[in-house]
């Protein structure tokens, strides 16, 4: 955005940076999910000592979901190391979805994996904070029309 290569950028709050403006904010609610080869959990609610026991798949290191869910498991006094990093939404699900362990993923992405019944939602025993998400656009500067009609179909 900076360099004036793209108009506007979807991320994950928070952003602090002078430079940048949200024009839009709202929330998605992330989730860990898990596909048939763990289907003995479809009826527990796991604490988190207990889903450590199972293999994790999240984002790489520097991801904001990755921050996110690090920090929860800091709150509680835990340390989550993945078996498997990734760098795609679509990798969390479809390694979720082959069994190669329990991935945390947006549950607004996965929508159609829940209803069709290939990947199922790993209940908790604590809550998961949501994930605030906003529409950046660099300040002072004008937006290009496809931005204008792309921020007013989210809004």
């Amino acid at each position: 955005m900076k360099e004036g290569r793209i108009d506007l950028g979807v991320v994950r709050m928070p952003i602090v940076d002078p430079q940048l403006q949200v024009t839009e904010s709202f929330q998605l609610q992330d989730c860990f999910v898990a596909g048939a080869r763990y289907a003995k959990l479809k009826n527990e609610v796991l604490t988190l000592d207990a889903l450590l026991q199972y293999p994790i798949i999240l984002f790489s290191r520097n991801s904001r979901a990755r921050m996110t869910i690090t920090e929860v498991f800091h709150n509680y006094g835990y340390s989550i190391k993945p078996e498997i990093e990734v760098g795609s939404v679509d990798l969390l699900i479809e390694f979720a979805r082959r069994g190669l362990g329990i991935s945390y993923v947006t549950r607004e992405f996965v929508s159609k994996e829940l209803e069709e019944g290939s990947l199922f939602e790993v209940a908790l025993d604590i809550p998961l904070p949501p994930s605030q998400v906003g529409l950046l656009t660099m300040r002072n500067m004008p937006l290009s029309n496809a931005a204008k009609t792309f921020i007013g179909l989210v809004k």
